[in-house]
């Protein structure tokens, strides 16, 4: 997959794709939908099939505290995207000159002069331009004018539930994992790396992998104790219980990502990891004291291999 950054001065041979537009966060299924009916009229005029976003998404632009927190990070969504056979990924920056932008200006010239599109794909209720003036009609209309076709796909529902970020993230604040990972189409995934932790873990029984979430604001899912698997720098999945929270049973003072592994003793510190999220346990509590949190303990990796057992692994899970 070429990578293309701005929209200035590309190079000819990388011009010219039927593309999917939009900022694909999460790259789910309603995403995977925009993607493939641009990969159809690709196929249909004999080009490359594209994707072009933005980088940063335009609400973290305008908002950045406020913003809604990413459903993984770039490269992640850089290898969803070059799974589905993307040829071209285009990243425009989102700045302040974009953002100023009209809509017709926006379409002339990153789409037209910049990336001399062919055909674009969007989903249900994009908008572009300055003060979101654009809409598929209004792209449509200027696709005629500038000689490149245009698409609006319909909202994407699965089993009724609406293919969209947002329900996503509800769905992971909620701990409804089983959701998510439906309108994903995979277990919900985020990069970290291994980091040193107080081996409170390792006392107990339970030595676990302090885990430092990579990528700005990405999104964690609710507090409390999940069954999870986590790819080891070998590529290999190793199945665990993981611990999101703040550890009131030690007082603890920072909210701690902390993953034991079943039956393996790896070090693992320095090292960059997935973790994948499966099925929510249990909120986070206290307890009377260190053997009722261990009893707890044991109880929780009883019920994560119980399930993990039964749950098809993640390169299984279609992407």
């Amino acid at each position: 997959m070429l990578i293309v950054r701005g929209h200035r001065r590309v190079a000819d041979a990388a011009r010219g794709a039927a593309v999917a537009l939009g900022n694909f966060d999460g790259v789910h299924k309603g995403h995977r939908a925009v993607v493939e009916r641009a990969r159809a009229a690709a196929t249909a005029l004999g080009v490359p099939l594209g994707v072009v976003t933005f980088r940063p998404h335009p609400r973290e632009f305008f908002d950045p505290i406020g913003a809604p927190e990413r459903l993984g990070g770039f490269k992640m969504r850089m290898e969803r995207l070059r799974t589905q056979g993307v040829a071209r990924l285009y990243v425009v920056g989102f700045n302040d000159a974009l953002r100023r932008m009209s809509a017709e200006d926006f379409v002339e010239h990153v789409l037209v002069r910049g990336l001399g599109v062919r055909h674009v794909v969007v989903g249900d209720g994009f908008r572009f331009g300055h003060r979101r003036q654009g809409d598929a009609a209004l792209l449509t209309a200027l696709g005629e004018h500038h000689g490149f076709g245009v698409e609006a796909l319909p909202a994407v529902a699965v089993d009724g539930i609406p293919a969209s970020s947002t329900r996503i993230r509800q769905a992971l604040a909620d701990g409804e994992l089983t959701v998510a990972d439906h309108l994903l189409g995979r277990p919900y995934q985020l990069d970290a790396v291994v980091v040193e932790g107080d081996k409170i873990g390792r006392t107990l029984g339970y030595p676990t992998a302090n885990l430092r979430v990579l990528g700005r604001r990405i999104l964690l899912p609710r507090t409390g104790v999940y069954a999870t698997r986590l790819r080891l720098p070998s590529g290999e999945w190793a199945d665990g219980a993981t611990n999101l929270g703040w550890r009131p049973v030690f007082h603890g003072q920072d909210l701690r990502l902390e993953t034991y592994l079943f039956d393996r003793d790896v070090d693992l510190y320095g090292q960059r990891v997935r973790l994948a999220w499966h099925r929510f346990l249990r909120d986070e509590r206290n307890f009377d004291g260190i053997d009722a949190l261990k009893a707890q303990m044991a109880a929780d990796c009883d019920e994560a291999r119980r399930l993990l057992a039964t749950t098809p692994p993640v390169e299984a899970a279609p992407l």
